[in-house]
């Protein structure tokens, strides 16, 4: 990030620039950084781009189930991004010094190369914190690893806004019970004195290894990692100093498995008006180790020892060449906008061809690398007439075996986001840089080259019914399994050991690996069909302990509440990641309906005393209001004239029925009563009055309300009142039905 000056961001990648296809895989494991928020740490997004053949993709997290699955396709030939922009909180690696579950998977049924992509947009700027990280699928994955950093300068902090970055080194496992010996040369957060420990990961799980210094020159760099089965570790430096700028830069690590001992490495200084900043840094893994660049400058260096060389020529490149295997980071930048890559080896590597777009209208350039002889064989979109052989230079120090040429194709090679560019070559395979950007916007930068080696990967252990696509890579010039195939892959559903030979240029490779199958998984899933009444909750429960479900709503728990009949199918996986299906039948009881039937009509029922009930069918088992149990039911009024019953039937379902009957239109008011003690006539009597129901006042001659009651019920006595005429005004609560008239008291 540039604070005071024009904004220029730079983005360095190694395998995939400006949308650039080469290299391929159908698995790819990855421990996505933190980057603070404080700076720009959002969008990040995945790039995934495909071949000549469309490919079904998935990105989950083994670890976390809740992540859930993202599925989606990606054309032939095409480009596609999946923002994980919303999920940032579960996708990166943080906080350090803890096991944490946010490794990333992605999977595909064809050939894809993918990158990661931190866009770091803040309100100021376009892009204000970018960086890409490659993702090198089974290349990156090992059990040995020595963490290359840029030891020069520092990260940005600024306490009174509380912006702290730092460098870390982040690792996911590929397997359950990893077991990773972790070695740092300087103090980490949970281990500040830098002493060795270890820790268990399972499938998915990562581990954060920050820096606890922000200096340069006290970062971990040279840490060994060791673990007894692969897993990949990601590095990343965020917004590292350079005069008034800072910004990220980072890459996923090689193992020690997939260094090499040449290198070339390109000076980007001098296309565009730039400072010299191009430096790499050289980490040893074995004692003793030479290296040379171009030939005349000679360095030794130890298992786990930094050093660092600088490219002070424009236009210039350098040859390195060691006596053991080493890593190569190459550091570069435009003005002070810095970015990185972690070089791949230069014997037999590159491709014969490389597809890209152009998706903007800024500077554009290629670099190529190519052996001698290859230098007049290219074509660019079918054009031999752009790419000349007299642009080319010669590699110092290789002896007239390597030549390297930048051409400027901003007027060449029309902006078209949809069709992709080709440039390939005829005899030789190539390298390639690209170069893209300007002084207002960004910069891109990308070392562009093929591995040159044959990983099948891990030993593995398949599910039942299950296959695995084993592949040996493109761009090999022939391939051969002990199968008898000669293919770039073959599909395995057997156990047994399988190897591959394949010849790339002048060099063989040959690889092995083991393809077992876990035991048949024998556990009760669901169990027996089963059934409940409508209206009671049944929860279903699997028989068994499983790591995660899936039911038909896609709820993820492990109990589930049906709630209508039907066929329920749980998807289950164990604990070694195998899928298995169950289902059962639900069936849910209808409730039973009882109808109550009566003897009599209305107005009949309201003026007798006695009446009888009976159900419109037969059940299980009974209960009127009265306890009676039997189908018939005789009783007498009460004062509500609610009556009701419950029934079950044969599946033990319960039902209910409630007759109210309202009587309020068929009450009798008498004109009146007399209340001298002789038990007869005492109260203002109402015949079919309703308890509760009523509200009554009585009003004297006077106009004065002598009597008032909200719930009457046939209980005023006229108490205290002389013999005489009263009014009274009687009222449904409910219908708001009215009654008006005269009574008399007379004793």
């Amino acid at each position: 990030m540039n604070k005071y000056l024009t904004k220029i961001t730079f983005i360095f990648l190694i395998l995939i620039t400006n949308h650039l296809w080469a290299q391929g895989g159908r698995e790819f494991w990855f421990a996505a950084p933190e980057v603070t928020s404080k700076h720009a740490d959002r969008p990040i997004v995945l790039r995934i781009s495909s071949f000549d053949k469309p490919a079904e993709i998935t990105v989950s997290q083994p670890a976390n189930p809740s992540f859930g699955v993202i599925k989606q396709t990606v054309p032939a030939n095409s480009l596609i991004s999946v923002d994980l922009s919303k999920q940032i909180e579960l996708v990166e690696t943080k906080p350090p010094g803890k096991i944490l579950k946010t490794g990333l998977l992605i999977q595909s049924s064809n050939d894809i190369s993918a990158y990661y992509e931190v866009e770091g947009i803040s309100e100021r700027f376009s892009a204000d914190n970018a960086e890409i990280f490659t993702l090198k699928g089974n290349n990156a994955l090992g059990k040995l690893f020595y963490i290359p950093m840029q030891t020069l300068y520092p990260n940005h902090i600024e306490k009174k806004y509380e912006f702290n970055a730092f460098a870390s080194f982040d690792i996911i496992a590929t397997e359950n019970n990893t077991t990773i010996k972790i070695s740092p040369t300087k103090g980490i957060v949970g281990d500040s004195i830098g002493n060795p420990f270890a820790i268990v990961l399972n499938k998915g799980q990562t581990y954060s290894c920050q820096s606890i210094s922000v200096k340069g020159n006290n970062k971990p760099t040279g840490s060994k990692v060791e673990s007894d089965k692969p897993i990949a570790i990601t590095y990343k430096d965020d917004s590292i100093e350079k005069g008034v700028s800072y910004d990220l830069i980072g890459d996923q690590i090689l193992p020690v498995s997939e260094l090499g001992t040449e290198y070339i490495a390109v000076g980007n200084s001098g296309w565009l008006p730039s400072v010299l900043t191009d430096d790499v840094f050289i980490v040893g893994t074995k004692n003793g180790t030479t290296v040379t660049f171009n030939s005349d400058s000679l360095i030794i260096i130890n298992e786990g020892e930094c050093k660092r060389y600088q490219i002070l020529k424009k236009d210039s490149c350098v040859y390195i060449n060691s006596s053991n295997p080493i890593y190569v980071l190459h550091v570069s930048g435009f003005y002070n906008e810095l970015a990185c890559a972690n070089l791949i080896p230069l014997k037999c590597t590159g491709t014969k061809s490389y597809q890209f777009l152009r998706t903007n209208d800024e500077d554009f350039a290629i670099n190529l690398i190519v052996k001698t002889g290859g230098e007049s064989e290219f074509t660019l979109n079918g054009d031999k007439n752009i790419i000349l052989p007299n642009s080319f230079r010669e590699v110092p120090g290789t002896n007239g075996k390597w030549k390297y040429g930048r051409f400027n194709l901003g007027g060449i090679i029309p902006v078209n986001d949809s069709k992709p560019n080709v440039i390939t070559n005829s005899a030789h395979d190539f390298n390639l840089c690209v170069l893209n950007g300007n002084v207002e916007t960004s910069f891109r930068y990308g070392y562009f080259s093929s591995f040159a080696n044959l990983n099948l990967g891990p030993d593995k252990l398949l599910c039942q019914q299950e296959n695995i696509v084993l592949d040996a890579g493109l761009g090999k010039d022939s391939y051969k399994w002990n199968t008898g195939d000669t293919t770039q892959t073959i599909i395995v559903k057997d156990t047994g050991t399988y190897f591959a030979t394949i010849q790339k240029d002048v060099c063989p490779f040959q690889d092995t690996v083991y393809i077992g199958i876990y035991p048949k998984n024998t556990q009760l899933i669901l169990g027996n069909d089963t059934s409940a009444c409508a209206n009671t909750p049944l929860i279903i429960e699997p028989k068994s302990k499983f790591r995660t479900y899936l039911w038909p709503d896609n709820s993820t728990s492990d109990r589930f509440i049906p709630k209508k009949t039907g066929k329920y199918i749980l998807e289950v996986t164990d604990s070694n990641t195998c899928t298995r299906k169950d289902s059962l039948f639900f069936t849910a009881f209808p409730l039973p309906k009882p109808q109550i039937l009566w003897d009599k009509n209305e107005v009949k029922f309201c003026n007798d005393s006695n009446f009888t009930f009976t159900l419109n069918e037969s059940f299980k088992s009974i209960t009127w209001f009265n306890g009676a149990i039997s189908n018939t039911v005789s009783a007498s009024r009460n004062n509500s004239d609610e009556y009701f019953v419950t029934v079950k039937d044969d599946n033990g379902c319960a039902g209910s029925a409630k007759n109210q009957i309202d009587c309020s239109p068929y009450i009798t008011i008498p004109n009146i009563f007399t209340p001298n003690g002789d038990l007869y006539n005492e109260t203002f009597k109402i015949h079919n009055l309703k308890s509760n129901s009523w509200q009554l006042n009585v009003i004297g001659r006077y106009g004065s309300v002598v009597y008032k009651s909200d719930n009457y019920n046939n209980d005023w006595k006229g108490e205290n009142l002389p013999d005489g005429i009263y009014y009274y005004h009687l009222k449904n609560k409910e219908s708001q039905k009215n009654y008006k008239g005269t009574v008399e008291i007379l004793r």
